[in-house]
């Protein structure tokens, strides 16, 4: 699809002499070696020093400085971005071990951020900024670095929807940040069927232990309203 920069972008691009720097931010998706454990996300900035963003986001994350570089971003005829080569620093060999345990890092994601600097301090939704998705096709280790061949995904084989609404299971990863049950030593259930009634259950161990009586099952990542026929 072709490519919609933000006003503030585009307006400081064609300044002769532009005050606010564009930063680059890039995450990569760097270990499916064991799909039971969530993938390890190397977030990375070209500037010099540690970036929040964005602001107030549930979500936000710290971007931190690591060396690395990606051929120029050009579109086809037809406004699409072809393939992209991102090249990140390997000269501490910290990347090699995951790009062993992910079999390459093939089909790994890769996002690119384009950001403002004046705008890093605008609160979400509201912050602009560029976005490119992408995943990995090749990758190349050598002792300096590690070399990345991406290319957009391939619409065909994704699931869609990506989101189903059920009834009767829930969604969430058991324990995790959106299920809200603390699973810990003292926690009296260690797995969970994912049923209403089994939420239930676990909010009444939650008060039990002392914590707020509103998180189970109102946590609940089912959706009961929902009609079970087809």
């Amino acid at each position: 699809m072709p490519l919609i920069l933000p006003t503030t972008l585009r307006e400081e691009g064609e300044r002769p002499q532009g005050t606010n720097p564009w930063l680059w931010l890039l995450e990569i998706e760097i270990n499916r070696g064991n799909v039971g454990i969530p993938p390890v996300l190397l977030r990375t900035t070209s500037g010099d020093a540690p970036v929040q963003w964005p602001l107030s986001d549930p979500g936000t994350t710290t971007w931190y400085p690591f060396p690395f570089t990606f051929s120029p971003i050009e579109q086809d005829q037809e406004g699409n971005l072809p393939q992209l080569s991102v090249s990140v620093d390997n000269s501490g060999r910290f990347l090699s071990r995951f790009l062993h345990e992910s079999d390459g890092m093939e089909g790994n994601r890769v996002v690119l951020f384009l950001v403002p600097s004046n705008a890093l301090a605008i609160a979400y939704p509201n912050h602009e900024y560029q976005r490119w998705d992408l995943q990995i096709a090749e990758a190349v280790m050598s002792d300096e670095a590690i070399s990345l061949r991406c290319e957009r995904p391939n619409f065909l084989v994704r699931s869609s929807p990506i989101d189903r609404y059920v009834p009767s299971r829930c969604r969430w990863d058991y324990g995790g940040l959106f299920c809200g049950y603390v699973l810990n030593g003292l926690a009296a259930f260690q797995t969970c069927p994912k049923t209403i009634g089994a939420c239930i259950d676990r909010g009444a161990d939650m008060i039990a232990r002392g914590y707020g009586a509103d998180i189970l099952p109102s946590n609940y990542g089912g959706h009961p309203g929902v009609s079970t026929q087809r």
